[in-house]
């Protein structure tokens, strides 16, 4: 089975959730973050934009899951105008690593004191 934009889409937002769950887990590891959540979540973030791109120029595509209600069921659709927005999310969210890098200590970053001061303001 090839991978639609819309079932791409699906598994990338699963995969957004699992790592925010899993990022739970070790709430006091920065490693997990710097190393782990980061870099995953830009990967998928890139995933989502090439997923996007590839929904521009295809036709409209329609997939009805069996949850909601008995007599109606959830339907998901994506078409060239989502794919647009999906492209745009994705490589907005695909900028994580910058925050990676950020916590990482990267001088550029933390001369503006992106994440590297918690809980204070950038002086």
């Amino acid at each position: 089975m090839t991978a639609t934009p819309l079932t791409g889409a699906l598994a990338v937002a699963a995969g957004w959730l699992a790592i925010g769950l899993i990022g739970l887990l070790p709430a006091a590891n920065a490693f997990f973050a710097r190393r782990v959540a980061f870099p995953l979540g830009a990967l998928a973030g890139l995933a989502l934009a090439g997923f996007g791109l590839q929904a521009i120029w295809l036709p409209p595509e329609q997939l009805t899951l069996p949850l909601g209600l008995p007599d109606l069921p959830f339907h998901l659709r994506i078409d060239g105008l989502a794919g647009f927005f999906l492209l745009l999310l994705g490589s907005v969210s695909s900028l994580l690593w910058l925050g990676a890098r950020a916590m990482l200590g990267w001088a550029a970053l933390a001369a503006l004191g992106v994440l590297t001061r918690q809980g204070s303001a950038p002086c």
